[in-house]
């Protein structure tokens, strides 16, 4: 996967699903996966079958080595 900066503070990335139901279920395997770790990042629905996630440290204002492992 390719993240990209946003503003120089979020690590970011868009996923493309085929329908919104694929995309769906997607943020629940994201979020059972937060709940393990206890990080938890911004999620996007957008575009009916799109999904943006952003990393960013809230604490700090912007990514730290914890974002760039849950990226990888």
């Amino acid at each position: 996967l390719e993240w990209y900066k946003r503003n120089s503070k979020y690590l970011a990335y868009d996923f493309g699903f085929e329908d919104p139901s694929k995309a769906i279920a997607f943020i629940n395997r994201i979020l059972q996966y937060s709940q393990q770790v206890d990080y938890y990042p911004d999620l996007i629905f957008h575009k009916k079958n799109h999904v943006r996630i952003e990393l960013y440290d809230k604490t700090r204002g912007s990514f730290t080595s914890a974002e760039i492992r849950i990226a990888a």
